[in-house]
């Protein structure tokens, strides 16, 4: 399948297994018939990825929240959170963005059907938390402070396992809270390519 086994080496190995072709030269990315070789000189890993489409589905929601820390004082939190600690609470239409990552179904010409997509993200994430008070009301936020950053991770570990299939699975979660702050989380897994 399509991520039955990624590849993850360095640069040496992938230098002495794959050639260069004449023209190409290193630095550049070579495509091949089973996706591309990533020739990065100046990067201490490689990674031999199949070539892959990515599919947006896009929500919305409505909800209040508060940050707040219980381990700080409230002049500590109003030092830090100001308005978003309020007491009172504050709300925000939040824009969700569901990407998912991989190969096109020759039958269907889908990675993956919409429907099942839409239907899974309605019932996992937009009825939990349309609504609602996400530091009172919604179970997967419990123990968590109530930031955008940790609601994207949240939203992430709702829709995983739902999204593992040997011919997709889930990329990022983007979540927009105002039109100028928004968030994207890539997982747990994923990778920084560090300079050696």
């Amino acid at each position: 399948g399509f991520f039955a086994a990624p590849k993850i080496i360095n640069q040496d190995q992938i230098l002495k297994a794959l050639p260069v072709q004449a023209g190409n030269q290193i630095g550049s990315n070579e495509s091949t018939s089973t996706g591309y070789n990533y020739h990065c000189p100046k990067l201490s890993l490689c990674i031999f990825a199949p070539l892959m489409i990515l599919v947006t589905r896009k929500a919305h929601f409505n909800a209040a929240h508060k940050l707040w820390n219980p381990n700080w004082d409230e002049a500590r939190n109003e030092e830090v959170f100001g308005k978003c600690a309020h007491k009172n609470w504050h709300g925000h239409n939040f824009e969700l963005w569901v990407t998912i990552a991989g190969e096109v179904d020759p039958d269907t010409g889908f990675v993956l059907d919409l429907k099942v997509l839409k239907r899974l993200i309605q019932d996992k994430v937009i009825e939990p938390l349309d609504h609602s008070n996400i530091n009172l009301d919604v179970p997967f936020m419990q123990g968590r402070l109530a930031s955008t950053e940790n609601l994207a991770i949240a939203i992430w570990d709702q829709l995983y396992e739902d999204l593992l299939n040997p011919r997709y699975r889930l990329h990022c979660i983007r979540l927009a809270e105002t039109h100028q702050n928004s968030v994207t989380y890539y997982g747990p897994q994923a990778m920084t390519l560090l300079q050696p």
